[in-house]
């Protein structure tokens, strides 16, 4: 696949180019949601880090930095210097190391299952092929972090700096039952608290 992208193309032609893409993105995807990634496993994290690398390599015509840290290797993707969109996912999963091996991705119909398909392998495999579809591609930036599940205490500064730098975030969270789009998700904080006084049963 080229980015070389006609631009008298409607949104009806790029979605005609992606449907006409529909085989090689489950292809992709069966093999992205095989590579398994839980969260702090960092073997497991390079292997998913470095397929997704060459997944964009191969789509998107130019390669991305792999941005190491102790929580597990993030990958940077940039189409130029200019970025006006930016496109934000991770590839842990909470799935613990051997899910794969019971239960590795299966299709039946237009359904697909496996660990970490729907938060958010599959958004990500959509994400690389849809910016390659669009004229607009050298304005996008994607950045793949490895410990969203584990409260993004590695990656939350590079996000907010690219996050600064951009016009627009997207980020991949799967949609909302009939295919609505979330625009707020709820957060979450991790708390230590001290309690005092005599240990005793809640219903004494």
């Amino acid at each position: 696949m080229t980015l070389g992208i006609d631009d008298h193309r409607t949104a009806a032609d790029v979605r005609a180019a992606l449907d006409a893409q529909r085989e090689a993105m489950i292809d992709d995807l069966s093999r992205f949601v095989n590579v398994e990634s839980p969260s702090l496993e960092h073997e497991c994290l390079e292997r998913s880090a470095h397929f997704l690398a060459d997944l964009m390599t191969r789509v998107l015509g130019k390669p991305p930095t792999i941005i190491e840290s102790d929580r597990g290797p993030h990958v940077h993707w940039k189409g130029s210097n200019d970025t006006k969109v930016l496109i934000v996912g991770h590839h842990d999963t909470v799935f613990p190391l051997g899910t794969v091996a019971k239960r590795p991705f299966t299709r039946e119909g237009n359904v697909g299952r496996g660990p970490g398909i729907f938060d958010m392998k599959a958004g990500i495999v959509q994400a690389i092929y849809g910016v390659a579809a669009v004229k607009e591609w050298y304005h996008t930036e994607i950045l793949i972090t490895a410990d969203e599940e584990v409260g993004s205490h590695a990656s939350r500064a590079l996000l907010e700096e690219r996050a600064r730098a951009a016009g627009a975030v997207l980020v991949l969270e799967p949609s909302a039952d009939g295919g609505a789009l979330k625009i707020a998700r709820k957060g979450t904080g991790t708390f230590n608290v001290t309690i005092t006084g005599r240990a005793a049963h809640a219903g004494l």
